[in-house]
């Protein structure tokens, strides 16, 4: 507990008596507070940096420090029940995406086609894009950023890439709903995202749009259904988002602060 000194004065029919005291405050908590604060300032910051020295190295680099930081974060997660946060809501840069472990096997034949498809747009999108996550790629297509946007019942996944040759910008987009469902036994909420269509534009024309419910729905065989995964998010804040995908990949984002 801290101290300071405050000063009394005693009013009576004589003069005024003064005295300097020193007194208990109560400031341990906001001190707390903000030591938690800076040390997850402290591991964004290394986590970042490890993130940039990633981008120079090649694909099948050593990634232990990486996950050693995401862990230390998640240990310091501040916010309660990220995957239904309303921090959630809003658009995320994707600064970091790899297949971090293994995904847990006994899905069936449609479950298993439904994730290769899943896997296979987080995979792809940033690489039709024009480049892998986070460089900013080189030669006829050229990345201008990976976005994912969260809003109620909704997820949005934009590429966005321009063609020098062409003096055009373009997006791929992938569009899909986002619902909140109970985990496993004894684990927490998740979120379950369901992709139901892919769009091209090129320039002020979408050149390109397809539906992906092309799959047997799990809840009905007389229906259909896109994609599905699952997303875990571990770490939030009013920055920062650590997610990990049930197919094994890790997704590390920042929020979008300024216009798009």
């Amino acid at each position: 507990m801290l101290q300071g000194k405050v000063t009394l004065c005693h009013k009576g029919a004589g003069p005024q008596r003064c005295a300097s005291r020193t007194l208990p405050t109560c400031r341990g908590s906001s001190r707390s507070i903000s030591d938690a604060g800076s040390l997850i300032a402290q591991k964004k910051a290394e986590l970042r940096q490890t993130i940039r020295e990633l981008e120079t190295t090649p694909p099948t680099s050593d990634t232990s420090v990486l996950a050693s930081q995401i862990r230390a974060l998640n240990d310091l997660n501040p916010t309660p029940d990220p995957n239904e946060s309303p921090k959630l809501t809003g658009t995320w840069v994707l600064l970091y995406t790899k297949k971090l472990e293994q995904a847990s096997g006994g899905d069936n034949f449609f479950q298993a086609l439904s994730g290769s498809l899943y896997g296979l747009i987080y995979k792809y999108l940033p690489v039709l894009g024009g480049s892998a996550v986070g460089k900013s790629g080189s030669g006829a297509v050229r990345s201008r950023g990976n976005f994912q946007t969260f809003a109620p019942n909704t997820v949005v996944n934009e590429s966005r890439f321009e063609v020098p040759a062409l003096g055009q910008d373009g997006v791929i987009r992938v569009d899909g709903t986002a619902e909140v469902v109970p985990g496993d036994t004894g684990q927490p909420l998740r979120l379950r995202a369901t992709f139901t269509s892919f769009s091209l534009t090129l320039g002020e024309r979408q050149r390109l749009r397809l539906p992906l419910t092309v799959l047997p729905s799990p809840g009905s065989p007389f229906a259909l259904s896109g994609p599905v995964g699952y997303v875990d998010t571990s770490f939030l804040d009013d920055e920062m988002r650590i997610s990990t995908g049930d197919k094994g990949s890790v997704f590390i984002a920042v929020r979008k602060r300024e216009p798009l």
